[in-house]
């Protein structure tokens, strides 16, 4: 059954989310990046956003890693098959998120305890494998994961380490681009 209004809720939940998370990583396929990207809310989400190449098995020659391309933009290449350049980016991301933790960390109340957390939202089309990038850096099957596009109905909050959280989004869809105007994106 459909989820009424489900394309704009989706897009007001991952604003909402774009504006309290200090870091952001948009997943989009290795195979086609500048087609699986989502341009208005790489506006919005500025120097905090990292995008992350999945599916970079099925390249030539299977880049992996970090790569930093003019203007500053961070890429990174990974594969949840195969996990390659997986421990780097979970690595980089501890990095960063321990870097910034103190600044950032915003104080929640978990279990009693007023404790720091660093979230990261993990947004993107749907089907380019943010559930199954979630589950290869967290290194166990946390997020549901399937061939077709809608299995990660609602947001899921997955921990990484102490403090830092990773935040899944259901693919988004840019419902207010217009395909008769081409000076609108």
């Amino acid at each position: 059954m459909p989820i009424p209004n489900f394309k704009n809720r989706s897009w007001a939940l991952v604003l909402r989310l774009l504006r309290s998370c200090p870091m952001t990583l948009e997943v989009v396929d290795a195979r086609d990046v500048a087609a699986t990207r989502v341009p208005r809310l790489e506006r919005l989400a500025g120097r905090k956003l990292v995008l992350v190449a999945t599916k970079a098995d099925l390249l030539p020659g299977s880049p992996r890693g970090l790569v930093v391309q003019a203007g500053g933009l961070t890429i990174f290449y990974t594969s949840a098959r195969t996990h390659g350049g997986i421990e780097e980016l979970k690595n980089w991301i501890l990095d960063k998120s321990e870097i910034r933790f103190a600044r950032y960390g915003r104080p929640r109340l978990i279990h009693g305890t007023l404790m720091r957390t660093f979230d990261i939202l993990i947004y993107g089309i749907p089907n380019v494998g943010k559930s199954s990038l979630i589950n290869a850096i967290r290194g166990r099957h946390v997020s549901a994961t399937g061939f077709r596009a809608g299995i990660t109905r609602g947001v899921q909050i997955i921990n990484l380490a102490e403090g830092v959280r990773l935040i899944d989004m259901p693919g988004v869809v840019d419902c207010h681009v217009h395909v008769n105007d081409p000076g609108r994106t």
